[in-house]
């Protein structure tokens, strides 16, 4: 695995970003109520939080 690759998964890893490596969990990912429900809370930076 190249370092880039393995930055990226760390990277979803601390944000909690969903990853899918195959077409069935993409499929998955794709199609649950739980991700068409989410909404994206990004963290204030310029605020200092």
């Amino acid at each position: 695995m190249t370092n880039a690759i393995r930055a990226l998964l760390r990277l979803a890893t601390l944000w909690n970003i969903p990853i899918a490596s195959n077409e069935s969990t993409a499929d998955l990912l794709v199609s649950s109520p739980c991700f068409q429900a989410y909404e994206r809370h990004a963290p204030g930076w310029e605020n200092g939080n």
